[in-house]
């Protein structure tokens, strides 16, 4: 299921790496203003969800992935009204899966560490080995995975961004006042 996967990734990728921003933040320190951080890199959203992750190990997150989408697959027979069909054969037919229709438009990665070995992250077409500073922005349509750690730990963290903004009329929504120039 992971070729599967990877090939839909490779069509997705013609469609979206132009979205992708590859940002550095000169002297990371902590505490971070998250919010100042959010608010500068001017992604169009109603809201969003910060994740903190501390990895020594990246196990889940090695296999190709969507975010907040599971691949599936089922018998041609069965039916699958709530899957997004990316793949049949005669006798399968592999789709995406979200929870609650939940998805998010866009992901920020912001990378607190650089104290590791491995722990690339990958789009099916480009990898970069992220340092402490740098920012990954991308369409979250994007397949991609992180390469396993060999040693270290990395830091990061993980922001997703839902919905498309409110008109610009000065509303705050999460205390962020809406980007008003589109995306970058």
């Amino acid at each position: 299921m992971q070729n599967i996967l990877f090939q839909y990734g490779q069509e997705i990728a013609k469609k979206y790496k132009n979205e992708r921003k590859f940002l550095k933040l000169d002297n990371l320190l902590e505490p971070i203003d998250l919010r100042e951080i959010i608010h500068s890199l001017k992604i169009p959203h109603t809201h969003y969800e910060i994740v903190k992750r501390f990895h020594t190990d990246d196990q889940y997150n090695i296999k190709w992935h969507i975010d907040n989408q599971q691949l599936q697959k089922h018998k041609i027979e069965n039916s699958t009204h709530d899957l997004n069909i990316i793949y049949q054969n005669e006798k399968y037919k592999y789709g995406l899966w979200t929870q609650g229709n939940n998805l998010p438009t866009y992901t920020a990665i912001i990378y607190l560490s650089s104290n590791f070995e491995g722990g690339e992250f990958c789009f099916v077409d480009y990898s970069i080995k992220p340092q402490k500073g740098d920012v990954i922005i991308f369409n979250s349509k994007e397949v991609h995975k992180v390469n396993p750690l060999k040693s270290g730990t990395r830091n990061c963290y993980v922001i997703k961004f839902y919905g498309v903004p409110p008109p610009c009329d000065g509303t705050f929504l999460n205390g962020v006042p809406p980007p008003c120039d589109g995306l970058f």
